[in-house]
């Protein structure tokens, strides 16, 4: 399992529900290259925050407690056992966790490659993930830094074994 996010440098990842800079240079782009023709899952606030619809060109699967109906661009699944089984079944290994924090702290044992884009700038938010756990089990294979952020591609220590 991946994990694709954008974070400040304090590890701020939304603010009302939205991203909480207006825009990366070349962030989205490189989201959409990422994740087209792949399984995204995503939390229903990060749902939410998408007014709903699904991120075209992709299998989306929302993680949600209230029950929803699933349809032929979004399957619904209400917990981490059922969303791992649904996984198993599409027997591909190419999934994207893309938020929200709550989803991402459930799942952080699951994740073993990070897609983490950082902002050089600190902006407001109301919502984060833990940088301190990425920073001790994560580390760096690919790295590029642009005008206004960076982007790393990390793999977990414990893959290699190399967790200290």
């Amino acid at each position: 399992m991946n994990l694709i996010i954008a974070t400040t440098p304090s590890g701020g990842i939304g603010y009302n529900n939205k991203l909480p800079w207006k825009s990366l240079e070349g962030d989205l782009k490189r989201f959409k290259d990422i994740t087209t023709n792949k399984i995204v899952i995503m939390g229903s606030n990060t749902c939410k925050s998408l007014n709903e619809k699904p991120l075209p060109n992709r299998t989306n699967i929302v993680v949600s407690t209230k029950p929803h109906e699933s349809n032929e661009s979004t399957i619904f699944v209400q917990s981490i056992p059922q969303l791992l089984e649904i996984i198993k079944a599409f027997n591909q290994t190419d999934v994207f966790v893309i938020g929200g924090s709550s989803l991402i702290n459930q799942l952080k044992d699951y994740i073993k490659v990070i897609y983490l884009t950082t902002s050089t700038h600190e902006y407001e938010y109301d919502t984060s993930i833990d940088l301190t756990h990425i920073n001790l089990n994560y580390f760096p294979i690919f790295s590029s830094q642009h005008q206004d952020h960076s982007f790393q591609i990390l793999i977990k220590k414990t893959v290699f074994n190399l967790n200290t």
